[in-house]
């Protein structure tokens, strides 16, 4: 019989292998929706991913958990600073499909396991064995060479990157379930972001309401799009070491980075 440390590794491992897959598979979905501007489509993300996630908390009877984790000043101090890094993470993804960029995403990402290596070692104080040096020297090499083979400095990379890496760290430090840490942070960014909709809309400007029923509904998805990958890596971050979960994304950007190529050429 595996011991609980055992079987919340390998939970941690399914739960990472099953966000980065959606990730993966996201430049397909957004690739339907490149007509709609990076910032609305930013916002009904988050509005559509609020409205799940807390339909999810009362669901599951813990609305008290997220009461609970807006009561204690640290916890949401951690939120709010969380809540700010997966904005920008999410931002400067849309800006990088909706500009062309998707090969920089797919930079971005395969930098973010470097980053996240980099948080477990210095501020974790994780350790790692000689092969997985030798594995992170090998990626870096590799990043080195993409980087310069562009010719230009990858902001959107770097941006991509660092927000992402940081995000990872803050929602393992902070002590909250994964599902009540996340209908915060929605929650948090909700009241903008709906205001910004309304604003779009009575100004005759917005996607949603003007290209269907279709359109709408893939807008509406965004919101399960982006809760279930979401979900599933603070799961995973809450059982496995940073280190660990760095290694687990580069799957994410390898199919992204396919992607790119073989799709979108």
């Amino acid at each position: 019989m595996e011991s609980q440390e055992t079987a919340n590794y390998r939970a941690g491992l399914l739960f990472g292998l099953a966000a980065h897959a959606c990730w993966g598979l996201m430049p397909l979905y957004v690739s339907r929706l490149l007509y709609v501007k990076p910032l609305e489509f930013l916002c009904h993300r988050i509005v559509w991913s609020c409205v799940l996630l807390v339909g999810m908390l009362w669901l599951t009877g813990k609305m008290g958990e997220m009461a609970h984790a807006l009561r204690q000043r640290t916890t949401r101090r951690m939120l709010i600073i969380s809540t700010i890094l997966i904005g920008i993470n999410w931002f400067v993804f849309l800006y990088g499909i909706a500009s062309g960029q998707a090969l920089q995403n797919s930079l971005g990402y395969y930098t973010n396991p470097l980053f996240n290596v980099l948080l477990g070692v210095l501020v974790l104080g994780e350790r790692l064995r000689p092969g997985k040096w030798f594995a992170l020297a090998l990626a870096a090499s590799g990043l080195i060479y993409l980087m310069t083979a562009l010719g230009t400095v990858p902001w959107i990379a770097f941006g991509v990157a660092s927000s992402f890496a940081i995000y990872g760290l803050a929602r393992k430090l902070v002590p909250v379930d994964g599902l009540a840490g996340l209908s915060v942070e929605t929650l948090l960014m909700t009241p903008l972001s709906a205001g910004y909709i309304g604003w779009l809309i009575a100004q005759g400007d917005a996607a949603f309401g003007n290209y269907g029923s279709a359109s709408d509904a893939l807008i509406i998805f965004s919101g399960p799009a982006t809760v279930v990958p979401l979900l599933c890596f603070v799961l995973a971050a809450r059982r496995l070491p940073l280190t660990t979960l760095g290694f687990l994304q580069y799957i994410g950007p390898t199919m992204q980075l396919l992607t790119a190529v073989f799709v979108f050429g």
